[in-house]
């Protein structure tokens, strides 16, 4: 629960409409660099030590993932999830989602 009454209090919302919320700051996420969707990609899967060393099935899913920082928070979570299995299992499933999408698309599936 966040309390709207306390100051440092903060709600991030993130949508496609951009005139859903009157009022609110509207902060625009581009993509990524490579190499910033990599450390976001394992930072956030807790394998931080292979970010100097990336194995291909962190690379192949920064591809997928078209660098959009969204989705690759939500890929890194899965990275989570799936533990030790991970550099096997992640690809079919970003694949699954992601292969044939355009990076607008990625953008509309993300959110």
């Amino acid at each position: 629960f966040i309390d709207p009454s306390a100051i440092d209090s903060a709600v991030v919302v993130t949508t496609r409409i951009r005139s859903l919320i009157g009022g609110a700051e509207e902060v625009q996420c581009g993509t990524l660099s490579t190499e910033a969707s990599l450390e976001l990609l394992l930072g956030v899967g807790g394998f931080d030590h292979l970010i100097s060393n990336p194995p291909l099935a962190a690379i192949q899913a920064v591809d997928l993932c078209g660098c959009l920082p969204l989705a690759l928070s939500l890929a890194g979570g899965i990275i989570t999830e799936l533990a030790d299995t991970w550099q096997d299992e992640l690809i079919p499933l970003l694949k699954e989602e992601f292969e044939d999408s355009s990076v607008e698309e990625r953008m509309v599936t993300a959110s």
